[in-house]
């Protein structure tokens, strides 16, 4: 998460995690090579939906370690970090994981309707 703008009390910490990572670059090959280590989904097709939400759901935990946040007004939140920078560091490391696997994902998907 490279955003200059998601500081303790920002209320840009939402929109950052839209942001590719920061270091994505030269990256793309990694990210298929990650892709394509993930195992298989092996279940029915008709699971993939709930099964990846719900990992989802549980990285999400991940995204909020060592952050506190404290309502602020009406659609507005006080960010606090316990240490900014290895925060971001992480963030951008578990964008790049979840970028694998929704490539991942998504060949999966495009694969098994054309088998």
């Amino acid at each position: 998460m490279h955003d200059p703008n998601v500081t303790n009390g920002s209320d840009a910490f939402y929109p950052a995690w839209d942001d590719t990572p920061a270091d994505l670059g030269d990256a793309p090959q990694a990210l298929v090579d990650a892709a394509r280590a993930l195992p298989a989904d092996t279940d029915r097709m008709e699971n993939w939906a709930a099964i990846w939400a719900t990992d989802t759901i549980e990285v999400s935990k991940q995204a909020l370690a060592n952050v506190t946040y404290q309502k602020a007004g009406p659609r507005k939140w006080t960010i606090m970090f316990s240490d900014r920078d290895t925060y971001l560091k992480d963030a951008d490391k578990l964008k790049r994981q979840q970028l694998a696997k929704a490539g991942a994902r998504s060949a999966a998907f495009v694969n098994r309707i054309f088998q």
